[in-house]
Formats: structure tokens, sequence, C-alpha cells
């Protein structure tokens, strides 16, 4: 899987980068080897904002979390994303059966 981090009027710390990927690693069970996830970090005036966008063949998925902090903006992403490809794994595979 591979995913790019990118950050809109905010910079991507090294901190930030690694916390992302350690969160997002573990999705590469569920998903499939070629799938690729975009992510966008950013401020607007007060809120957090972290979006996701997972890109698979023949699925896209989208996710947006809003938060005081950037790492809880993050969590709750992954927390909605997980969620989301789960339920399209399990629909995928009722599909095949």
């Amino acid at each position: 899987m591979q995913i790019y981090i990118t950050g809109d009027g905010l910079e991507v710390t090294e901190a930030l980068h690694d916390y992302v990927l350690k969160k997002f690693e573990r999705l590469g069970s569920l998903l499939h080897e070629t799938t690729r996830l975009a992510i966008r970090l950013k401020v607007e005036k007060l809120d957090q904002i972290a979006e996701a966008d997972i890109y698979m063949a023949g699925h896209d998925l989208h996710a947006k979390a809003m938060s005081r902090t950037l790492y809880t903006a993050i969590d709750l992403l992954h927390d909605k994303i997980k969620q989301q490809t789960i339920k399209l794994k399990q629909k995928l595979e009722d599909k095949k059966r």
C-alpha cells in the first residue's frame, strides 16, 4: 500500500509523518497491495482537519475528521476509514458467495 501525506496550510513534521504512517500502515492487511492512500492535513481557523482518500481498483473511499488537535483528528480519521474498509471487504466477500 502506498501512503501519501500532504499538509495544506501547515508543515508536516517528521513526528506527524511518523504518527500517520504508524496508524495507517495497519490498514494494509485489510486492503489490496495495490491500494493508494492519500492523506491531507489542514487547519481552518481553530479546527484541525484530516482527510483521507483510498483508491482501489473499482472503489474509492473518502473520510474526513475534524477536531481541536491534529492527533485526535488523525485518530478519528483512522477509525472512520477502518470502518469503511471493513464494510467494503465484507460486501465484496458476500458478493463472491
